[in-house]
């Protein structure tokens, strides 16, 4: 795998030889202006590095979150929580919770090892509402 450096300069001479067969420069110092410009970008670029998401999302029944409850948190949008599990494999992940697993998580404390399994959805009555999602909450 070739650090950022390297590929920094891999883009580099890449531009530079394309940049190289483009007649639209009128003299070596516009020239010069543009490469530096594009190295410059590309240098600072290098130095962010993306942020993944860990937010787990419970697609389909049978899925699964498993860990240590490490914070309960109050969510901005319909008051739902916000619980943070650290897991094993996947580091810290956070699930937005539902009315019927807050039910469940009423009596789980942080520091507390948990699982939560997504059961699947149920209809829900009020066909202008959504479908009601269903979850098991296990702790040990």
């Amino acid at each position: 795998m070739k650090s950022a450096k390297e590929e920094i300069i891999k883009d580099v001479v890449t531009f530079l030889r394309d940049e190289m067969n483009n007649e639209n420069y009128n003299s070596l110092e516009n020239f010069s202006k543009k490469i530096y410009k594009t190295y410059t970008e590309m240098r600072n670029m290098a130095e962010w590095k993306k942020v993944e998401s860990k937010i787990f999302v419970f697609e389909k029944a049978g899925d699964v979150l498993e860990g240590k409850l490490i914070a309960v948190e109050d969510g901005q949008l319909y008051g739902n929580k916000i619980y943070s599990v650290e897991t094993a494999s996947d580091g810290v992940q956070k699930a937005f919770s539902t009315a019927v697993m807050e039910s469940q998580m009423a009596s789980v404390k942080v520091g507390d090892m948990i699982r939560i399994e997504f059961a699947g959805v149920k209809p829900n009555k009020n066909k202008k509402l959504n479908d009601i999602k269903l979850f098991n909450v296990y702790t040990k």
